[in-house]
């Protein structure tokens, strides 16, 4: 508005950011035309100016549309960045959430594990104590018994020298001389009765501390594994953290670009709204141009939402920090893994258990010995006294007499037989058979009594077990009866004990395991006994998964003779009725359902069986060498220890003459299988399988032992076989029984394949080792007790001389 005598207008129009020239208009047509106005300076009018359009609806539209194109493109990106970063900040918390709840356990069980991992070191150095203490013992027992044995040789030495003598007042001398060293050989069978007592006290001190330690010792060494797994799950997270700034800046980015675009629409839009007259319905013209605008701007709001939602969350998760915890717990926890010089504290703890536990059989075994020998010195003082009152026939009829009234029955029958014609024959052959009668009910009243403990009827059992010590006459047989009667009493009534075994035999190992665990709490006698069964069948069935998990490889490969093979040896090792039904399935899937039933040799069978092949570094060898060698390698390392100044009695961490002993045993053991032993069994059908079973009533240990050997599986209508691996042994045994077309012969191969250890620096050049045990059998039987009866009286036989 200009100020003059004249009045004008000079209006502009604004569309957005748009404006328009200016439009003059004079005096005339606002109607002030002659107004006198000497002091107006502005005034307001309103102005109704319909204006033409001068342009195209479509190109506003079109434009709308390509911006609205140019936005959801932008947005692209954006939205790729907040959908992976609202999947990173779901994780993040998903995982911080598990790592809070194993972090939060893990520091608990630590605190509650502390003070038994401190305690856990004193456990180690008194297992090392009672080691050396049932080591010391064992080899006190070992010169206890070779001592007994000198005297006892002396004894009959003298005695033979003495009935061979006629001058009576030198054979009194000679009884004198007799008396001497049977006394001495009486003292040391004493002493290494003794001994023996000391040596198992020991080992079964240190299993007991075994047995209480190991909840807390495998407790401990999981905690390492648990941090482990926890700080490899904080450094996801943090990884994930450090990849969210990312995804956000990529938002940001996208946001920018479309808040750009935003005034610009709005301009296109006012523009297109201005022309939507000039479309043929301009009412739907107006609303495409809306629609377009609206979208646009809900693009941008889309990313502006999830900016805001993904900034406050990513403050949020910089305030949450495990590193804390972490820093309390791990050192503590990372010296558990380091401990003890790298070796874990159950190993060393079980290694030393296993050690003692080996001198304390050791010692028994010895101990028995020297009994015998004192034994021997004590019938040989018999037929030395009798050479000076009574004929040759009096001397075999007092050491028949003392011999039965001893139970030593073998010996008694060996002696009646060179006395036939003697006027005390029928005299003592009644005796010794009414005796052999009298402990044969004894023996059957003590398995009735074992296997009625063994179902639970305790009552009866303890009834059963005072008739069979009434009943017998022989000491050694009364010494296992109240050793069994003490046992029964000291675990009468206990729940947890027949819910142990019960929970073994069903392979339910947790609810087994807790049971134990509540046993050695409580110091319990039988917790022992149950930690071993324990550990055996879960020996067992880890061997059977394993056996599983390479049938399963072998399928998966495609080979499915190889998987049918490995299912067959899983289900003849498993003795789990779940695991075997599963596996029972699986082989018929294979196609391995329909087996030959090896129908023939489920009769009984009996025969002799004896070591036919013995390969050391797969070349032939025989018993006496192969003793010969393994000698030869001990004198060895005792003389390079005695060459570099080190203890010449220890060999390769055992004391050398328990060592001797053991390689005594060995010698023992290969020289009667060399000569032969009976076998008889039957096999009886147990799912896809066969039972090795022996003929007639067991005891209920010989009967645990059966149920551990494996399933033989059919190889066809004649043959069956068993497969049986111990990896940490290096030992793989495989027995087939096959019979001829006949059906008249079976022929029994135990095949035994060892490899020597990689640490074994004393037997180094014995690298594998091949045993063969065969023999063929026939139809027939002989009953368990007399078949054991007989295998002892051959390994006694072999380990007097």
């Amino acid at each position: 508005m200009t100020r003059s005598t004249g009045v004008s207008l000079q209006p502009q129009a604004r569309a957005g950011d748009v404006v328009s020239e200016p439009a003059g208009i004079d005096a005339r047509h606002l109607g002030l035309e002659g107004a006198a106005l000497p002091f107006l300076r502005s005034f307001a009018v309103n102005l109704f100016m319909p204006f033409e359009a001068d342009g195209d609806f479509g190109e506003m539209l079109d434009a709308l549309r390509g911006l609205q194109g140019q936005a959801a493109q932008a947005a692209t990106g954006g939205r790729t960045a907040c959908s992976e970063a609202r999947t990173a900040v779901a994780t993040i918390k998903a995982k911080a959430t598990d790592l809070d709840t194993r972090l939060t356990a893990l520091k608990q069980d630590y605190e509650r594990l502390k003070p038994q991992i401190a305690a856990l070191d004193r456990g180690v150095a008194d297992a090392g104590r009672l080691l050396t203490e049932a080591e010391a013992a064992a080899e006190k027992v070992v010169s206890a018994k070779q001592d007994a044995e000198t005297s006892a040789l002396a004894a009959c030495n003298k005695a033979s020298e003495l009935r061979a003598e006629t001058d009576e007042a030198k054979q009194r001398r000679m009884l004198t001389e007799i008396r001497s060293a049977v006394t001495d050989a009486g003292l040391k069978a004493r002493e290494a009765g003794r001994l023996h007592g000391s040596s198992v006290k020991a080992a079964q001190t240190l299993e007991d501390l075994v047995g209480k330690s190991l909840p807390a010792v495998e407790a401990a060494e999981r905690l390492p594994g648990r941090l482990s797994e926890a700080k490899t799950l904080a450094g996801e997270i943090e990884v994930l953290r450090g990849q969210l700034p990312d995804h956000i800046a990529a938002l940001r980015e996208s946001k920018a670009a479309v808040d750009e675009l935003v005034p610009r629409a709005e301009t296109a839009h006012a523009a297109a709204t201005g022309l939507a007259h000039l479309a043929d319905d301009p009412g739907v013209a107006k609303a495409e141009a809306d629609r377009l605008l609206a979208a646009i701007k809900a693009i941008a709001a889309e990313l502006a939402a999830c900016l805001g939602e993904l900034e406050r969350a990513s403050d949020d998760l910089t305030r949450q920090d495990p590193g804390s915890v972490l820093q309390d717990i791990a050192p503590g926890i990372d010296a558990l893994a380091r401990q003890s010089d790298g070796a874990s504290p159950k190993d060393l703890l079980e290694t030393k258990a296993s050690a003692a536990r080996a001198s304390a059989d050791v010692a028994e075994i010895f101990a028995e010995a020297a009994e015998a020998a004192a034994a021997d010195a004590k019938h040989c003082l018999d037929l030395g006294e009798s050479a000076l009152t009574e004929g040759r026939g009096d001397d075999l009829a007092a050491a028949a007499a003392a011999a039965i009234a001893q139970c030593r029955f073998a010996e008694a029958r060996e002696l009646l037989t060179r006395m036939t014609g003697h006027p005390r024959y029928g005299e003592l052959a009644g005796s010794y058979q009414s005796a052999v009668d009298r402990e044969t009910r004894t023996k059957a009243e003590y398995e009735r009594a074992q296997a009625l403990y063994q179902s639970g009827d305790t009552e009866n059992a303890l009834k059963v077990l005072d008739a069979a010590r009434a009943n017998t006459a022989c000491d050694s047989f009364r010494v296992n009866i109240d050793a069994a009667i003490a046992a029964i009493r000291g675990v009468s009534g206990d729940s947890l004990v027949a819910e142990a075994r019960a929970a073994i035999a069903a392979c339910q190992f947790e609810a087994a395991r807790d049971r134990i665990a509540q046993l050695v709490e409580a110091g319990h006698p039988s917790s022992a006994a149950l930690s071993a069964d324990y550990d055996a069948a879960l020996e067992r069935e880890n061997r059977t998964n394993a056996l599983w998990e390479q049938a399963r490889a072998a399928h998966a490969q495609g080979n499915s003779e190889e998987a049918l093979a490995l299912m067959q040896s899983a289900r003849g090792n498993t003795q789990c009725s779940a695991f075997a039904a599963r596996i029972d399935t699986a082989i018929a899937a294979l196609g391995g359902a329909q087996q030959p039933a090896a129908a023939g040799l489920t009769q009984p069978w009996a025969g002799e069986i004896r070591l036919t092949e013995i390969y050391v570094n797969g070349s032939a060898m025989n018993a006496h060498s192969i003793v010969a060698l393994f000698q030869r390698a001990a004198e060895r390392a005792k003389a390079e220890a005695k060459a570099e100044g080190k203890d010449e009695t220890v060999i390769g961490g055992i004391a050398s003459s328990i060592a001797e002993a053991v390689l005594s045993i060995i010698s023992s053991v290969l020289n009667i299988l060399e000569q032969g032993v009976p076998m008889s069994f039957t096999l009886v059908p147990e799912g896809s399988g066969y039972r090795l079973t022996p003929i007639g009533e067991m005891g209920a240990d010989a009967q645990k032992n059966i149920r551990r050997i494996p399933l033989f599986m059919p190889v066809n209508e004649r043959s069956v076989r068993l497969e049986h691996t111990v990896p940490e042994d290096n030992l793989r045994i495989v027995v087939t029984i096959e019979m001829n077309e006949a059906g008249d012969t079976a022929m029994l191969k135990l095949q035994f394949d060892g490899a020597n250890k990689p640490d074994d620096s004393i037997y180094e050049e014995v690298k594998t080792i091949r045993l063969v045990i065969s023999g063929d059998l026939k139809p027939g039987s002989i009953p368990a007790s007399q078949l054991e009866a007989e295998i002892r009286k051959r390994f006694e036989a072999i380990t007097r001389q």
